[in-house]
């Protein structure tokens, strides 16, 4: 999966907004809570209204529903080779449960693979198609003629 991931990660990139920041080179979270201190400033210059929303996804990885993965994979126009492997990866997956002794392995239906290194930008990927994909038009604020809408930001929790 390293050289998938290797070869699909400008292409997730390039699919991505300005604002992630989440599993990417270059961007960090002092990015994000730079912009935040600024909004608020701002706000309480101009007497605006804001509104923050914090999301704190819980055990995310083993909650996905892959079939939103590979739709998140088509909108992002990713070749279907390469989301044709992924799947086989995803659709052939089996565990175990050890403890006395090996249970029989079992299918598993959902989530993504934990320490994969395609894992975040699978994650990411779907985030980001779910974001463009809700309606937001009436939101946000004008920065420099760019319109923010929200700001995003994903890491591992440790």
């Amino acid at each position: 999966m390293r050289i998938i991931t290797k070869r699909l990660t400008s292409k997730l990139d390039f699919y991505q907004t300005w604002e992630p920041a989440g599993f990417r080179t270059g961007y960090g979270v002092n990015d994000h809570l730079h912009i935040l201190k600024v909004l608020i400033e701002k706000c309480v210059e101009y007497n605006k209204p804001l509104v923050l929303v914090f999301n704190y996804y819980e055990e995310a990885f083993d909650t996905i529903d892959r079939s939103a993965i590979f739709r998140a994979l088509a909108d992002c126009r990713v070749d279907g080779r390469y989301t044709d492997m992924i799947r086989n990866v995803y659709e052939n997956a089996t565990a175990c449960i050890r403890l006395h002794e090996d249970t029989p392995n079992f299918k598993i239906g959902r989530g993504v693979r934990q320490g994969d290194v395609s894992s975040p930008k699978l994650f990411t990927t779907l985030l980001e198609y779910m974001f463009k994909s809700a309606t937001v038009d009436d939101f946000g604020i004008n920065i420099n003629g760019e319109k923010l809408i929200l700001t995003t930001y994903a890491s591992l929790m440790t």
